[in-house]
């Protein structure tokens, strides 16, 4: 804006620079991270009628993150962002209310074999108003270009003349779309002019053929947004509770991690954020699972669109684990993890149990015989196993203490969340008893002793110290004389249902 003159809509923009940003033969290395693009408007000759947010030209395949593209306009293609030749790879980005005057790609333009990957990203209220073709409000693919979307929401977009409010594709462009939602697009979300898209694992309005495609209302918390006009920036396109795209994504589509989003230095996992910078493969658990895991290491499933559905509070580990033994005969400790702030329990909130050795449950134990506290825990491990320390994000762990039930030997307990606990995913823990099973292979035998009496004497052993077998918090030579009693005892078979 030279003039510093322009309000909405576009007016008073005509002396505004042709092209907020332009980029000639760049390639990943070059990082545009934390921006807002707006007011561009090629409105020019020869190349200045292309890109007027972004233009990246001549096979630029640069690195766009975090950034807002905003009240673009562009006299032919590519209102946000115009791509000719290159792969940018474009990641938790925003496309709103940018528009293509004359020709296609209100959003973005990918024009030459341009094959850029879009992810965590939103296209709404963007519009190729088309006076001689007008098509792809959101996105148009020309001339052999091959985009991969994924985890993408398209709403609000238009095109004015033809086709593909929400895509256009043309000229033998086929894009991958994966995990996408195409929702509320005038005239209608994908139109392919001669070659087909791969679409899969998507919400698309009125249906499209591919696997795992659903044709069912998103469940947007609130698709037009305070001022009731689709496509504008108050626009809320998360998802509500019940949302059909809750889980119903297909893990293996997630790209890798390459703009390393979390700061961890590893750019091979998937990509573990969504648009808000919340963590990706959360699960639901009032949800049925539709889509496809990624296991081990994926095996909470990826949600359709931009946004991840957050649950207030996930059961993500046990310790100990649902099939380790415990040495104690006293003060034996379940500590739970959860991905949000979490308090303790009241009284009636959760049940525990005695569980034989056949599977059957004997009386309920009192929760007065368990102390209940909510520590910091290990931080959250995006995309990976529950061992895997992060540098930010904290857990917290519920902390369940026994106050003095002295448990005897090869006795089950079950702990379980009986609904009362409110925000917290239903959960079962079920631990075996075995006292004196020192090193933790499920037995206990004469080999058992050996790592006590190294140990003898220690002040100060930590709660999980498994030589510390009376639970008192040292390791002396009285910790022997459960253990001596239990010899040989060998495994205890699970409780059906385990």
């Amino acid at each position: 804006d030279l003039s510093g003159d322009d309000e909405p809509d576009f007016t008073s923009n005509g002396e505004n620079s042709y092209h907020v940003l332009t980029s000639f033969d760049v390639g990943s290395n070059t990082v545009l991270d934390g921006f807002t693009i707006t007011g561009g408007n090629a409105n020019g000759e020869s190349d200045n009628r292309f890109g007027g947010g972004m233009h990246n030209f001549f096979y630029s395949s640069p690195t766009v993150t975090n950034c807002t593209f905003s009240e673009n306009s562009a006299d032919y293609d590519g209102g946000g962002m115009y791509n000719y030749g290159g792969s940018p790879t474009v990641t938790i980005c925003t496309f709103s209310g940018n528009s293509a005057d004359l020709y296609s790609g209100g959003g973005m333009y990918n024009e030459e074999n341009s094959s850029p990957t879009v992810t965590n990203c939103t296209f709404s209220g963007n519009s190729a108003t088309g006076q001689y073709c007008g098509y792809g409000g959101g996105m148009s693919n020309c001339d052999h270009s091959r985009p991969t979307v994924t985890n993408c929401t398209f709403s609000g977009n238009s095109a004015g003349y033809y086709h593909g409010g929400g895509m256009f594709n043309y000229y033998e462009s086929s894009p991958t779309v994966t995990n996408c939602i195409l929702w509320g697009n005038v005239p209608d979300e994908i139109h392919d002019f001669d070659y087909e898209s791969t679409v899969t694992y998507s919400d698309v309005q009125g249906g499209w053929l591919g696997e795992g495609n659903i044709s069912v209302d998103p469940l947007f918390v609130d698709a037009d947004g305070p001022d009731g006009i689709a496509g504008t920036m108050d626009d809320d396109l998360r998802l509500l509770p019940e949302s059909p795209c809750i889980d119903a994504g297909n893990n293996y589509a997630v790209p890798a991690d390459n703009a390393d989003l979390d700061g961890d230095g590893n750019t091979a996992e998937r990509t573990p954020l969504d648009l808000d910078a919340a963590p990706r493969f959360v699960d639901d658990p009032a949800t049925d699972d539709t889509g496809v895991p990624d296991p081990p290491d994926y095996v909470r499933i990826v949600d359709m669109g931009a946004y991840e559905f957050q649950v207030n509070a996930q059961l993500i580990g046990t310790v100990p684990s649902h099939e380790a033994s415990l040495c104690r005969s006293a003060g034996n400790v379940i500590v739970l993890t959860f991905a949000d702030d979490v308090e303790a329990p009241e009284p009636g909130d959760i049940l525990i149990q005695e569980l034989w050795a056949e599977g059957a449950y004997g009386p309920d134990m009192s929760t007065s015989g368990f102390s209940f506290t909510v520590e910091d825990g290990w931080p959250l491990p995006y995309g990976r196993g529950t061992d895997w320390p992060r540098r930010s994000d904290p857990t917290y762990r519920l902390v369940i203490t026994e106050e003095g039930t002295v448990l005897s030997n090869k006795t089950w307990i079950a702990v379980r969340n009986i609904g009362g606990w409110a925000g917290v995913e239903s959960f079962t823990v079920q631990y075996m008893v075995q006292v004196g099973d020192v090193n933790n292979d499920g037995r206990v035998m004469a080999n058992d002793l050996s790592p006590i009496f190294p140990m003898i004497p220690t002040a100060g052993a930590s709660p999980t110290e498994r030589c510390d077998i009376n639970g008192d918090g040292r390791v002396m030579a009285n910790d022997l004389s459960p253990v001596f009693p239990n010899i040989p005892s060998p495994s205890v078979p699970k409780p059906s249902g385990h």
